[in-house]
């Protein structure tokens, strides 16, 4: 039976793996079901095989991510909702970026997943029960959670180099 909707906030460093490139931190917002199985994530993905906007996981820690310029922090560090309650997830970031934040999901074994580009632009097949707002420096990610929205999820900007999530 599901009790409700566990999000959790780590911390990873990410790898540097690209020519230029400084080591980049990411920020990651876990999202479980209470009550059911989740498999382990996978510890890391080969570079070559991994989206430049993907993260590997190494090291928890706390819920700051940085790289070079830009720093986004993600929040709340733990929050529990039931299916059919909704959730916001907080990305906050160092200097403006305007409306450069995008939000990703990622399932276990699986790529992560755009759903909301330029801050509050749905990307094509994303359930309308995501939404995403913001401007600046403070952005929000909405979901009205069904028991399908068991994920990791990021905010990257995409305003400035080195990109960062």
């Amino acid at each position: 039976m599901i009790t409700g909707v566990e999000v959790a906030i780590t911390w990873s460093p990410y790898p540097r793996h690209r020519r230029g490139h400084t080591g980049r931190r990411t920020t990651r917002i876990s999202l479980r079901v209470i009550g059911t199985e989740v498999p382990a994530p996978s510890i890391e993905t080969p570079a070559h095989d991994r989206p430049s906007y993907a993260a590997s996981l190494r090291h928890l820690g706390q819920g700051k991510g940085s790289c070079g310029e830009i720093v986004l922090t993600q929040s709340p560090d733990n929050i529990s909702v039931s299916p059919g309650e909704t959730v916001t997830i907080s990305c906050t970031a160092s200097a403006a970026i305007g409306y450069g934040l995008h939000w990703y999901q990622q399932k276990t074994g699986e790529r992560p997943k755009l759903l909301i580009y330029f801050a509050t632009s749905r990307h094509t097949g994303v359930p309308d029960r995501f939404s995403g707002s913001g401007f600046g420096t403070n952005f929000k990610l909405t979901i009205k959670v069904t028991e399908d929205d068991a994920a990791d999820y990021y905010c990257q900007q995409g305003n400035s180099f080195p990109l960062t999530q």
